[in-house]
């Protein structure tokens, strides 16, 4: 009997025991939970408290840009300490202990890590980008930009060059740390937020990058410290180079203390074939183009890296005119459309070029009517003159012009290069340069470019679409490019058209026909994997340009008449895009730019 009560006191104080252990455990886990119902709560209400206010600093930053714009400077001050308010609430909101633990959790982490990052990019900006782009806003009238006539202030861009270096350092490193935040696990919510940071970010970093540039360069390129000349190539896009047309009339721009005035002009006729290259030409340039580049001046801009072809042109200048200048600026006809937007009608001639029918007029109706080359040479030279006193005399707002010519730029209508090393070096990282880009680990390059061989005026009558197709696989990456080319010219018209349209059979082309040399390039260190015309295998000429493959093919095209070009590429780009460069063609080409998976 008395084990027996043993046994029933030892099983009591078990259970006693157990009891207690399931009352703390019990505990515990409500603790537990309510701590983390806590810690949600506590999340949620920060994260609506972050969200509110990053769309309170979108949109006092988006009315800090209307004044700007506007010139009421009265706002600006208080706009940028909004700014600075809403973004540092944010920032606060996201950087507590309590958020920072929470983004060591899977997939909860990486939402709350993005918003986080958002909210310091905001506040970093605000704090740091913001007041130095005010700073430089106060040195330089955005109204004029300095501009009186023919003549820019220098000292503004030259007061404002440390505040706009200093803001291009911020908004470089913010756009950088938001491309880098990974969306892979985030909701489609968050997502989008930091897409629409990166679609934001990425214009204003490359708009206050080109402002820092411009507030750095202008200065000495235009006189500052000398007297400079640069040599100004009129394109015309009827005749396709590659980076844009062939140069119709030249000019020279002479710039001294900010002051810019035209003191010569010349044309095609007055250089000569030269029996050797005026210079030595590379391996890539004689593969696809021959001697033609260093033996006539119009043939200079075939080559499709645009420092390589401007100086050509520089030293076709020298050897013919005595002459040396300190640049190069090429200029297509349709960016005279685009000035005229900013400064009104011109008259040349007998015409009057007005925004909506300058390159028509250009292009087209001036070789119907004065079949003259040496007249026709008279009336570009003219037409020439007339735009730049029209853009110099003030009658266009300079905002105007600068918005005109900043859009003209973007599209690679415009092109620079100096003679200066260190001048040209800072151009090359800006879309002015037109030099073959370079690849990157995020990004790699595929190009298209054009080059007439009628002997004529032809591609008025043309038009381009090109598709870039990327399968990023690794080692074994793939990169397609696809170019279809077609002669809209309506074939009842074929014989009716000027003999200098046609080519008149000069090139062995018949009238209407469009006789074109198309190069596709490939990404850096790639191999050309295969090419075909309209499907089917056919042999082009290939060689390699600046480690880039190339595949180049020439074709006639009647009257209605179209091509397709297909090239493909393969080799090693993990995880990066594709970008597509195309020679500016007087209608942009449609051009698209599509990813597809590894099989």
């Amino acid at each position: 009997m008395v084990t027996h009560r043993r046994s029933t006191a030892t099983t009591d104080a078990r259970s006693t025991r157990r009891s207690r252990r399931a009352l703390w455990i019990t505990l515990a886990v409500v603790v537990v939970v309510v701590l983390l119902l806590a810690a949600a709560a506590w999340l949620a209400f920060r994260a609506l408290a972050a969200r509110d206010a990053l769309a309170a600093t979108a949109d006092e930053a988006a009315l800090l840009q209307q004044s700007v714009l506007a010139g009421e400077h009265d706002d600006l001050d208080a706009r940028a300490r909004s700014i600075s308010a809403h973004a540092s609430d944010a920032a606060r909101a996201t950087g507590d202990p309590v958020w920072r633990a929470a983004e060591i959790l899977p997939w909860v982490g990486a939402n709350l890590r993005a918003v986080r990052d958002i909210s310091e990019i905001a506040d970093e900006l605000a704090r740091d980008g913001v007041p130095a782009l005010l700073d430089a806003a106060d040195a330089v009238d955005l109204d004029s930009l300095g501009v009186t006539g023919n003549t820019v202030d220098l000292a503004p861009l030259d007061a404002a060059r440390p505040a706009l270096e200093s803001a291009d350092g911020v908004f470089s490193a913010a756009a950088e740390r938001a491309a880098a935040i990974d969306t892979g696990w985030t909701l489609p919510i968050i997502t989008d937020a930091v897409d629409e940071v990166r679609q934001t970010l990425e214009p204003a970093a490359s708009t206050v990058d080109g402002l820092a540039r411009a507030a750095s360069l202008l200065p000495s390129m235009l006189g500052a410290d000398g007297p400079r000349d640069y040599l100004l190539l009129m394109q015309n896009n009827a005749e396709v180079r590659s980076s844009g047309g062939i140069p119709g009339a030249f000019a020279v721009l002479h710039a001294e203390d900010g002051a810019i005035s035209l003191t010569g002009q010349a044309s095609t006729a007055d250089f000569r074939k030269f029996d050797e290259p005026i210079a030595e030409l590379d391996a890539a340039t004689v593969a696809l183009f021959d001697d033609q580049p260093g033996q006539y001046v119009q043939h200079a801009l075939q080559i499709p890296d645009f420092p390589k072809a401007a100086a050509l042109a520089a030293e076709f200048w020298a050897q013919t005119m005595g002459s040396r200048v300190d640049g190069v600026v090429a200029v297509d006809t349709v960016t005279i459309a685009d000035l005229l937007r900013a400064t009104g009608p011109v008259s040349a001639g007998e015409y009057e070029l007005t925004p909506d029918d300058a390159v028509d007029i250009l292009l087209s109706r001036v070789y119907a009517d004065e079949p003259s080359p040496i007249q026709l040479d008279a009336f570009f030279a003219g037409a020439s003159s007339a735009v730049f006193e029209a853009v110099t005399d003030g009658r266009a707002s300079p905002a105007a012009l600068v918005e005109a010519l900043a859009a003209a730029g973007d599209d690679g209508r415009i092109r620079m290069w100096s003679a200066d090393p260190s001048e040209q070096e800072r151009l090359a990282e800006t879309t002015l340069a037109g030099a073959l880009p370079l690849d990157g680990a995020e990004e790699v390059f595929a190009g298209v470019f054009f080059n007439d061989s009628t002997g004529g005026k032809m591609n008025y009558y043309t038009a381009a679409d090109i598709t870039g197709t990327f399968a990023s696989c690794g080692d074994e990456s793939r990169v397609s490019v696809d170019v279809v080319w077609a002669n809209t010219l309506d074939p009842a018209r074929a014989e009716s058209l000027p003999h200098y349209v046609t080519g008149n059979g000069s090139s062995k082309v018949d009238p209407g026909q469009v006789r074109t040399r198309i190069a596709v390039y490939g990404p850096q260190g790639w191999t050309a994997s295969g090419s075909t015309l309209d499907g089917a295998a056919a042999p082009g000429q290939a060689t390699i340009d600046q480690d880039r493959p190339v595949i180049q093919y020439e074709m006639t095209l009647s009257p209605g008449e179209s091509t397709t070009v297909s090239v493909d590429f393969a080799g090693a780009a993990d995880e990066a895009q594709l970008g597509l460069v195309s020679t500016p063609l007087l209608r942009d080409p449609n051009v698209r730019v599509t990813t597809t998976g590894c099989e």
